[in-house]
């Protein structure tokens, strides 16, 4: 019974998929035949035509060929001259890189103008007359790590003296206890 279920799953196999697809192309190869069979017969005035048209496309092939021959003897000739043309060609691409970077710098100078401007308006506002220069601000600089290494210097002083100061209060308590007990 197993058999026979297996045989049976393989013709509906070859009936669904194959068949079907191998009686299309059967089809097709029919349909062929039968346009190449109904086509008249070639006559001798459509072969005299076809060579017509072959010798027309082969002469304006040699034509095509020939155009083809004389400009590469004229490139040959502007070999010498491509070189300077090409240079030309690299001159006014560097020419248009250089204008494209001037404008750029240009552009970033009016805007840094703008804002110093903008800046010093913002100062005349505040009332702030000047601003420092490289070197004085440096000297403001120095000024203000001197005041802090003072400052520092000063601070170390009070701790010590502080530090002092209990010393000298704890050595007084000691004292004091040993004078009250005598």
């Amino acid at each position: 019974m197993q058999r026979l279920e297996d045989e049976y799953s393989t013709i509906k196999r070859m009936v669904e998929s194959t068949l079907p697809h191998e009686i299309e192309q059967k089809k097709k190869s029919c349909l062929n035949k039968q346009k190449v069979v109904l086509e008249p017969a070639m006559t001798d005035d459509d072969l005299r035509k076809l060579q017509a048209d072959e010798r027309t496309a082969q002469s304006q092939l040699q034509n095509l060929l020939q155009e083809k021959q004389a400009r590469e003897d004229d490139d040959r000739g502007d070999e010498k001259l491509s070189m300077f043309r090409k240079q030309a060609t690299m001159i006014a691409r560097k020419k248009q890189d250089m204008k494209a970077a001037l404008d750029s710098a240009r552009e970033q100078l009016a805007e840094a103008e703008a804002e110093v401007n903008e800046k010093k308006m913002e100062m005349k506002k505040s009332g702030i007359d000047r601003v420092l220069t490289g070197n004085e601000f440096k000297a403001y600089v120095a000024q203000i790590k001197s005041k802090g290494n003072d400052y520092k210097a000063k601070r170390s002083q009070v701790h010590m003296i502080s530090f002092h100061e209990q010393y000298v209060q704890i050595h007084e308590v000691s004292l004091l206890r040993i004078i009250k007990r005598l």
